[in-house]
Formats: C-alpha cells, structure tokens, sequence
C-alpha cells in the first residue's frame, strides 16, 4: 500500500557514549574485556565484582573478582502498539562465598544491576560502558556457581497496580504520569518533563477521559465512582496510552523511562513486510482490493426507556465509538 501509511516500524536507537579512553583501548588488538557488575542495595550502598581482578584508580572501594560470565540481555518494541516486551540478562557468579556472604545479610530482590564494560588496560571505571541496566530477580545455584537472575527496568512497573481511578479531558500523557504516581512508582527512575502535555507538539491537542457513568433512576444525575475496583496493570494502562499516542515508555541506557515519540525519521525500518502482518487474503472477487483499517477508541452506556408490565424499565446498551479509515487508491 501507500508508504505513507505503512511508516510505523521503529527500533529504538541507543546512543552510547564512549570516552576517548575506552576507544584507544579497545580498539587495539589481544585486548581482554572486563564486565563489572555493580549491585545496588541502597542509594549509598553500591557492590562491586567483576570478571577478572582489576584496579581503577576513580573507585575507591572494593571490586571482587566473583563473575564467571554475563549472559546478554535483549528487549523490543512492538511495531503496532508501541508495547515494549521485559528482556532479562544473567550474571553467573563464582560460588566463592562473597555473593553467598551479601545475600545472607541483605535482601537483594527487585535491586537495581548495573553492568559495564571495559578491558584491563582502562584505569579509570568512568572510561567504562554502561551496557546493561535491570533489577535483580532471583538467584539459582547452579554447579559451582549462583545465577544472578535480571529482568530489564520494566519489571518495576510490570508488577505495580493502581486502584479505581478515572480522568475526564486529561492529555495522555499528563494521564501516564497520574498512573505513575499512584502506583507508587519512584520519581527517580523516570524523566517526568517527557510526560508534560507540550512535550510532543503534534500531538498537544490529545485529550481523554475515562469513567463508568452510574444512573439510580431516570432522573438522577450521572455520578462516576472510578473504575476497576480490583486494581489494573499500571504497565497495561501506560501501554494503552503510549498506542494512542503513537509513542514508548521504556528506560535509556542509563535506567531512566522516558516517553519516546515515534518519528520515521529514526526509525530503521519503515515498511511493513509480510511477515509482519502475516497472509494477505482476498475475501471477495467482486469488491475492489483496497487498505481498511478500523479502531475502536471507546466505547458508551446507554439508557434506553421502555414500558414492561405497566411501567418504566431501563436498559442499558454498550455502543462502540470508533472509525475506520479507507484507503481506495492503495
């Protein structure tokens, strides 16, 4: 069909940064590459292990030459909806006591896991790249070693629920942060400016509500008590969001969520393939083949007034508000 409907693939961009350091280093031949894994227990409680013994001369507290290997962590983003799946990665430890001695004396569940990466002729740990960043998940043992399980960042929100809760006329994004902050997510981990209404200009004008209308009689003013009294997903509801508003929230390589527009001026691919949107079939050889897509953005309860057995009854009807977009020339 017409290219200009078809611009929505997007794999976000990582800009890393790398020091002149690390570029010299690296770049030469038989060089020996470093991981080091630092585990956050508090703001001011930082640990440190790594690959092989080094010293860096910017770091003043202890680096345990514990890790046997860090396994890869990978992540992506749907190209339809925006969603962002949870990736995780696994530091494998030595078994030599040191991981076994922290985690008898604190509780390293859902801590954040940096890692970085270097080689043994850097000195300084800030020449080092940030490659990695998650939260602590589990730890197995396995022979000889324990397996530092990581999810990826989003396993902060994957597991946060927000209670009944509604908003009339809100941006959407100004409504992501509302959902932020009820969930009790930390402010720390977010860059909340990327969620101001302003911040993406095209889409400035967005508006939503959300709400269960409640009528007692024919007479009586509509009343909302917000919705979902079981709680919901506050990673469901941000995902919804970010669909509507053609954007992602997911972290940067530093461990911070951002909410990121789409824009087809960065995006790798721009096209659909067929495998992305699966057989295409012909459901009918007297209709013209054209591209239709339809959304439902909502939906209504109405109250319709009939007479049962001498009297008023209502009854209340769902009806879907949406639109379908046709595309005859493609």
């Amino acid at each position: 069909g017409d290219s200009s409907l078809c611009c929505i693939r997007s794999r976000n961009r990582l800009m890393l940064s790398t020091t002149a350091a690390f570029k010299d280093k690296m770049s030469k031949a038989g060089i020996q590459p470093v991981y080091v894994v630092e585990i956050h227990l508090s703001d001011s409680d930082r640990r440190y292990f790594s690959t092989t013994y080094i010293a860096l001369s910017d770091l003043s507290v202890p680096i345990y030459p514990s890790i046997s290997d860090v396994v890869g962590v990978a992540s992506s983003i749907d190209i339809e909806s925006r969603s962002v799946s949870i990736g995780e990665f696994h530091v494998h430890f030595l078994d030599d006591g040191v991981l076994r001695d922290l985690i008898k004396d604190n509780f390293i569940y859902g801590k954040k896991i940096v890692v970085k990466m270097g080689s043994t002729d850097l000195t300084a740990y800030s020449d080092f790249l940030n490659v990695a960043i998650g939260v602590s998940r589990d730890v197995v043992p396995s022979e000889g070693e324990l397996d530092l399980e990581v999810a990826d960042m989003l396993d902060l929100l994957q597991n946060k629920t927000i209670g009944p809760r509604y908003w009339l006329n809100g941006h959407p994004l100004e409504v992501m942060l509302d959902i932020l902050k009820a969930a009790g997510v930390d402010a720390s981990i977010y860059d909340a400016s990327t969620l101001a209404w302003d911040s993406d200009l095209t889409r400035s004008h967005f508006l939503v509500s959300r709400y269960d209308a409640k009528l007692r009689g024919l007479d009586d003013p509509i009343l909302s008590n917000g919705v979902s009294n079981d709680g919901e997903s506050a990673l469901g509801l941000i995902e919804e969001l970010c669909e509507l508003m053609w954007g992602s929230f997911s972290p940067d390589e530093l461990g911070e969520f951002r909410y990121k527009p789409y824009l087809s001026t960065n995006a790798v691919d721009r096209d659909l393939s067929p495998d992305d949107v699966g057989p295409v079939e012909q459901l009918s050889t007297a209709d013209p083949l054209y591209n239709s897509i339809s959304m439902n953005v909502g939906s209504v309860t109405r109250r319709k007034k009939t007479e049962f057995i001498g009297r008023d009854r209502g009854i209340f009807r769902d009806t879907a508000i949406g639109f379908t977009q046709e595309d005859t020339a493609s």
